[in-house]
């Protein structure tokens, strides 16, 4: 019996080491393939990128990719389709760098540990939508002029700096988780800005100004700013919008501890509105004249829900109207080859007539010269 049960331990620990080694032989090494990009002319290179398109509008991930993403076309889309854009954390690098484009569509991209998660550079007319971004330096970096981009159902946390403007004015960002970073949204000489719809909540800084003027005309508005330790760090000279009037209400902040026990513009009316009766003072020239008195809840968000829905409407709508456009071109690129060969066979046409009634010119007029040179009589010779 002794025997038996030496025999069959003995065999349980050879099937147990062999089962470990074939897990450990089946284990995969990631390795990143080096920088992808999209090229300006629609190819993806390297092309062994998990990554495809049908029409050089869409790129798609087909699976998860270890290193930046470099756009050098506009128009397109990149589709995360929920996998992974997974950095190392090291210096410089970048998640997606949209340096330069228009009008170029990042989503559904989980994207982790960069120093920019993703980078607009002199970027215009870009939409980020329904991204998950998290430790990184910059979740999402706007510098050098880039204007009228549109943040969008992005999650953010745990990031440095989750959105950096930096001379980047007249962006929206709405809708957006921002949470858990040492800064929730940093503005610095940023101006026209919009923020509304987001939860804002849990981060050393909620809002913060760079040092000194410029970041002015901000609208903030129907954000819940909660439990950040200090929920805007302001400076008096950079004064902005916190409010989008009466009734339409400001923003909740977890630390306003006010009543509600009147309504209407002044708030001196009999009777509750959810709105604070005594506005919220960030400083001097920072107000938020209609608190909430309870948060947006997630669930209830439903304009946001409403203007993503819209969103995809408007993104189904321009890829219809961009295959139509491609169509056309295309019709368009055959019917000009067509008048080109064309053009080119009347004018080889009307080359060979010119040539054809030239030689038949020539020839009449030498026929005609020398029968005449024939038929001319001869001169007379006299002796004396």
């Amino acid at each position: 019996m002794e025997l038996f049960w030496k025999t069959a331990s003995a065999m349980m620990l050879i099937l147990l080491t062999a089962s470990v080694l074939a897990l450990a032989f089946n284990i995969q090494t990631v390795k990143a393939i080096g920088t992808i990009y999209i090229r300006a002319d629609g190819s993806i290179d390297p092309p062994t990128a998990n990554i495809t398109t049908t029409d050089n509008v869409t790129y798609t991930f087909t699976d998860n990719n270890y290193d930046s993403i470099v756009v050098e076309r506009n128009n397109t889309v990149i589709d995360g389709d929920g996998y992974i854009l997974q950095g190392t954390g090291a210096s410089g690098s970048r998640g997606i760098d949209l340096s330069g484009r228009t009008n170029v569509t990042v989503r559904n991209t989980q994207i982790e540990s960069f120093e920019d998660g993703i980078l607009l550079d002199s970027s215009s007319d870009n939409s980020i939508a329904g991204n998950n971004i998290a430790n990184s330096f910059f979740g999402i970096l706007l510098r050098y002029s880039s204007n009228y981009n549109s943040l969008i159902a992005n999650s953010l946390a745990d990031n440095n700096y989750s959105i950096y403007f930096y001379l980047a004015s007249s962006n929206s960002v709405s809708g957006n988780n921002i949470t858990d970073s040492s800064v929730g949204i940093w503005l610095l000489i940023s101006s026209n800005n919009s923020v509304s719809g987001n939860n804002i909540a849990r981060n050393s800084y909620g809002i913060h100004f760079g040092y000194g003027t410029g970041s002015v005309d901000n609208i903030f508005s129907h954000n819940n700013f909660a439990f950040n330790n200090q929920q805007v760090n302001s400076y008096i000279l950079n004064a902005n919008a916190w409010d989008a009037g009466y009734p339409f209400r400001g923003n909740y902040w977890s630390d306003y501890n006010g009543t509600d026990l009147f309504k209407g513009v002044n708030q001196n009316e009999t009777g509750s509105d959810g709105i604070g009766d005594v506005p919220y003072i960030i400083d001097g020239n920072n107000t938020d004249r209609y608190p909430l008195m309870d948060m947006f809840p997630s669930s209830d968000v439903f304009w946001i829900d409403l203007m993503i829905e819209k969103y995809n409407e408007l993104s189904s709508l321009y890829q219809s109207l961009n295959s139509t456009y491609n169509e056309l071109n295309s019709i368009y690129n055959d019917l000009k080859s067509r008048q080109q060969a064309t053009l080119s066979e009347l004018n080889y046409n009307r080359n060979l007539t010119y040539l054809f009634i030239s030689t038949t010119i020539i020839f009449v007029t030498t026929t005609i010269y020398l029968a005449a040179r024939k038929t001319r009589p001869k001169p007379e010779t006299k002796t004396p």
